[in-house]
């Protein structure tokens, strides 16, 4: 139940939000009638299971072998997502972050987000504190480092490189803005470096 209850809010809090006003009411109806079609399927399942002589123990581990392989599966599908809720966890529970100005950014389209480079946990923060996709910006030689590299693969950072030529510089800037016209936020930390 305490594991339900960490999906089921943070998934009907997003359905309100992200809902269109005119069709919030019936999305919020369709979701709670599939969970309560999912809770009466899976109440027929036990009872049929049970009838023919399995136990509750081998039920639960059954259906906890299946909440973990569609867990894992979720996790490659959407990296992105899993990563925002580790960050966002770390930081709401260790660093207490407090998002002062969210209403400046658009829930929808594409928006440039220039930020001060004040820590190397600046994109992680960034990434925990708002809801949506973002591209960031980075160095080439941060890109590259070994253990950078698939965070910054999963979250699509863009790399730029001052020192390989225009052609380099024009190509990422070109990723920036098609970004931006597919509805992105990209940040880019105008500084260059911590300041």
């Amino acid at each position: 139940g305490f594991f339900g209850g960490l999906f089921d809010v943070p998934v009907a809090a997003m359905l309100q939000q992200r809902s269109p006003a005119h069709m919030r009411g019936g999305i919020l109806v369709f979701t709670n009638m599939c969970s309560w079609l999912g809770i009466f399927t899976a109440a027929l399942l036990f009872l049929g299971a049970t009838s023919i002589g399995i136990d509750a123990q081998t039920i639960f581990l059954f259906a906890a072998a299946a909440i973990v392989a569609f867990g894992g599966y979720i996790m490659i599908a959407q990296p992105v997502f899993f990563l925002r809720t580790v960050l966002w966890l770390i930081s709401n529970t260790l660093y207490r972050i407090r998002v002062v100005g969210r209403q400046n950014i658009p829930e929808t389209g594409g928006a440039l987000l220039v930020a001060n480079h004040t820590s190397f946990l600046d994109a992680l923060v960034i990434t925990a504190a708002l809801d949506r996709k973002i591209r960031f910006v980075m160095s080439r030689s941060e890109y590259e480092v070994p253990w950078i590299k698939p965070l910054a693969r999963i979250m699509r950072a863009i790399p730029v490189s001052a020192g390989g030529g225009p052609r380099e510089v024009v190509q990422s800037l070109r990723s920036a803005t098609e970004s931006l016209k597919s509805g992105d936020l990209v940040c880019i930390f105008a500084e260059g470096q911590i300041t």
